[in-house]
């Protein structure tokens, strides 16, 4: 009777599974979610420190070995001294390198993964995917004063802060004038 009662739980638990499974994929489609989400501490910290000159990428964006290479270069994070008190650079790193692209929850952790084919690069925009997701946007917007850079992604993506880009709901024009 156990039996009996496992097998019918097991197949009628599988399809409500993959359907849950399936729903939360639609869901974070388009978001950058964390595997593990930082502390309120350690999040407050991130976006007062990185946050304050630009948008607070999301971890799942770079390899551990990207966020590892900026993180140790920090006096000459492009071309800015952002050196970190020792113990809030540990702590960022520490939480970066958990939740970077081989960890990250989001379907474009693995598709900048993939993409970067065991490369470090310490620029999300020379990740190979994000330049295939914006290949067709005129070279010259970025020159625009509401743009100024292929890294301001909350010109285009008003979700941008909240770590959500999807395409769906950006806001990119057909031509730019």
């Amino acid at each position: 009777m156990r039996v009996r009662i496992a097998a019918l739980a097991l197949t009628l638990g599988a399809p409500i599974a993959l359907a849950s499974a399936d729903s939360h994929e639609r869901h974070h489609r388009g978001r950058a979610v964390p595997t593990a989400a930082p502390d309120r501490a350690t999040r407050a910290l991130y976006r007062k420190e990185c946050g304050s000159c630009h948008l607070d990428y999301p971890p799942g964006f770079l390899p551990a070995a990207s966020w590892r290479r900026m993180m140790e270069g920090l006096e000459r994070h492009f071309a800015q001294n952002a050196e970190l008190e020792p113990e809030a650079q540990s702590r960022l790193e520490r939480w970066l390198v958990e939740n970077a692209a081989e960890t990250g929850s989001a379907h474009k952790s693995g598709k900048m993964l993939r993409s970067i084919q065991g490369e470090a690069p310490l620029r999300i925009t020379e990740v190979p995917y994000f330049r295939r997701k914006h290949r067709e946007i005129d070279p010259g917007a970025v020159t625009r004063p509401t743009v100024r850079s292929w890294a301001n992604c909350g010109a285009c993506h008003p979700g941008a802060e909240k770590w959500d880009f999807d395409d769906d709901r950006a806001k990119i024009p057909a031509r730019w004038p």
